[in-house]
């Protein structure tokens, strides 16, 4: 019979935002128990209305990086409905599910389904804010004509990541000599957290350009919408991504979806890529067109003529493959932002031969990966009189356009990611033999957090053979090795900073642990 230790970890989080008129169910009391193969979770459960709520049950095998083993056939007050109360108790088989001695956590959501005005997360999306993001990302941001205001810019962003609660990862790879640098931050999904929506922009510059809109004004948007959308929870996942380096080719998405990006077991749902958002003009015969357009789209071609060429839209530029991404964000634009003039177009699956000018942006990557994505754009060159020039300034753009191209994209996110009026909590447990416990030979890891070294320690063990690997978050092996020492030392400092699950093995016995690096 396996011996459990138990570490309870309460973790209540809910949004701050959301209707007075209704409070989030709240989870109590969290205990977790484990008799042979049989784990039983007990809890309290309340909610100031009395609502009916859903319960979802999720375990966990890497510490909570993800929650993706089968609980289904889990018993007891579990699923929908759900009535309020003290005493409530799961029942779990774990039989075939979990066959490793190890740490674990258990975490349970309670949602009471009420309806989040999504019309009030959108308004607040603020033009000012905007504005005074813009004027701190402005100026030249490449690798060698300004390489200081660049990493300015990444620090902006990453730090805005964390400061609203998100995980964060820098993942680094090398361009001729410059260290790139794709900044991604995880608002995990509640329920089904591998499913991910994402809403990306690049930071990068040309050489000779500020680049306001070129992209500063992405960035600033990415910012925004993450400021917003924070304080509430969602079913599914959301990243938030800035890009290097898509003026040398789109290289930092193309590193996110070949190399090391997206996790193994993640899905990606739908991609808001954000390129040039904040240039509007009523002028007459200011919107061009790329060669050949209006024979793909002569009916979007007519409505041009109609308006006489006025660039007053937002290009929302989606693939034929993925139509009902592109339609999201146009229903949630009429829904929500009817200002905001919306143009969709479908490029054909064949677009880099027949459109390749659809495809000049970060969600080209995602299309060559038959991924869904969309970019929303002014249109570049082909409406911005000052694109990749020193006279890409803020002056020459419209904040209420460009808080309006957001608001659409925030509206199209919170409906597919599925908010969720909800709250969690967790518990940690460790499971062990009592034979060979990798526990009583008293381990030691430090230091964590670390800079440069990882130091295992096996004492009391004297020479015990073990397999040790350490992983980046997105399960890619960054250190694996089988000896027998009694001592183990792994260099860190050729690693990016972030979060690692370090893994033990020995024999049939496998403990785990969160690793932060730091610097």
């Amino acid at each position: 019979m396996p011996q459990v230790i138990i570490s309870l970890c309460f973790t209540f989080l809910f949004s701050t935002l959301i209707s007075a008129q209704n409070q989030v169910p709240e989870i109590s009391n969290l205990e977790v128990d484990i008799n042979g193969n049989i784990m039983t979770v007990n809890y309290d459960l309340s909610d100031l209305e009395n609502d009916d709520l859903e319960i979802t049950f999720q375990v966990s095998d890497d510490e909570g990086l993800t929650f993706n083993l089968d609980t289904q056939n889990a018993t007891g007050d579990v699923g929908f409905p759900i009535n309020t109360g003290t005493g409530k108790s799961i029942v779990w088989n774990f039989t075939g599910v979990i066959d490793l001695n190890g740490a674990y956590k258990v975490k349970l959501i309670a949602d009471d389904k009420q309806v989040i005005d999504i019309q009030e997360i959108v308004n607040q999306v603020d033009s000012n804010r905007l504005r005074t993001d813009l004027e701190m990302i402005e100026g030249i941001r490449h690798r060698i004509a300004d390489p200081t205001h660049l990493q300015a810019v990444k620090d902006m962003l990453s730090n805005h990541f964390t400061d609203e609660g998100l995980e964060t990862e820098i993942i680094q790879f090398n361009h001729n000599g410059y260290t790139a640098e794709n900044i991604i931050g995880w608002k995990r999904g509640q329920v089904v957290e591998t499913d991910t929506y994402i809403i990306d922009g690049h930071f990068d510059t040309v050489s000779n350009s500020p680049g306001a809109d070129d992209n500063g004004t992405a960035v600033a948007g990415v910012m925004e919408a993450l400021r917003v959308l924070a304080p509430y929870q969602f079913k599914k996942s959301i990243k938030f991504i800035g890009f290097d380096l898509e003026e040398s080719g789109l290289l930092g998405s193309l590193h996110h979806v070949n190399t090391e990006g997206i996790q193994a077991n993640e899905s990606v749902e739908g991609v808001f890529n954000l390129e040039m958002i904040g240039y509007y003009t009523e002028e007459p015969n200011s919107q061009t067109l790329p060669t050949g357009f209006e024979l793909l789209y002569p009916e979007v071609q007519a409505d041009l003529v109609a308006d006489q060429f006025r660039g007053n839209f937002v290009t929302n530029i989606g693939i034929e493959a993925f139509p009902d991404l592109a339609m999201a964000y146009e229903n949630a634009a009429t829904t929500y932002v009817p200002d905001l003039k919306v143009v969709t177009i479908l490029a054909p699956n064949s677009w880099a031969v027949l459109t390749p000018d659809l495809g000049r942006s970060d969600h080209a990557a995602f299309w060559l990966g038959n991924l869904p994505a969309l970019m929303l754009t002014d249109g570049s060159e082909f409406r911005y009189p000052y694109y990749h020039s020193p006279n890409d300034t803020l002056g020459n753009l419209d904040f209420t356009f460009m808080s309006n191209v957001v608001k659409a994209a925030v509206a199209a996110v919170a409906e597919l990611a599925e908010l969720s009026h909800s709250s969690f909590a967790t518990a940690d447990i460790a499971i062990v033999t009592n034979t060979n416990q990798l526990s009583s030979c008293n381990l030691n890891i430090s230091p964590n957090p670390n800079s440069d070294y990882l130091l295992i320690d096996f004492d009391n063990c004297g020479s015990v053979v073990s397999q040790v690997d350490l992983f980046t978050i997105n399960g890619q092996i960054v250190y694996s090795e089988t000896e027998a020492s009694q001592t183990r030392q792994i260099n860190t400092s050729h690693l990016p900073v972030g979060t690692y699950l370090l893994r033990i093995r020995q024999g049939q016995q496998t403990f785990q642990k969160k690793i932060i690096i730091m610097r």
